[in-house]
């Protein structure tokens, strides 16, 4: 199985901009709405929302294109990863809006405050609650012969 690394969506969306027709100036249009993308966050909303007349007014013609409504997204993602939000809902449909049909709803991510041994023993104990007896006993045998004991 094919491991997918997650390139952290800043570093995707400065590259992304190079390659689209006023890319970066639509870029930096969404960048200077930083606080209502926030705020459309907070109120449960789809951010790209919050957007979407100004892109529309200035770049008529390049918000009818798929790849850029894609690139918007992904610049407002960038901005509330930043911020220490995560996706909560993809696929919200936003019917009065003239430029996106659906968009993602986010949530502030919740904050770890003890990352020590503590946590993990919690977090592990936390995921293994969840299994069958049937996959617990499957773990046990794969700790085991990870440990030599099997």
């Amino acid at each position: 199985m094919p491991v997918r690394l997650n390139v952290f969506p800043g570093l995707r969306v400065k590259r992304s901009a190079q390659a689209l027709k006023n890319g970066e100036k639509i870029l930096a249009e969404v960048l200077l709405h930083e606080r209502a993308i926030v705020a459309a966050a907070e109120r449960g909303v789809p951010p790209v929302s919050a957007v979407s007349i100004t892109l529309k007014e200035k770049f008529p013609e390049d918000m009818k294109a798929a790849t850029v409504r894609q690139f918007v997204g992904t610049v407002v993602k960038a901005v509330l990863l930043k911020r220490g939000y995560e996706v909560f809902q993809t696929g919200v449909r936003l019917p009065k809006d003239t430029v996106f049909s659906t968009g993602s709803v986010y949530r502030k991510a919740a904050v770890v405050a003890d990352k020590g041994k503590e946590a993990v023993r919690d977090a592990f104990a936390h995921m293994i609650t969840g299994l069958t007896p049937q996959e617990k006993r499957i773990l046990l045998d794969v700790v085991r012969t990870a440990l030599g004991e099997a």
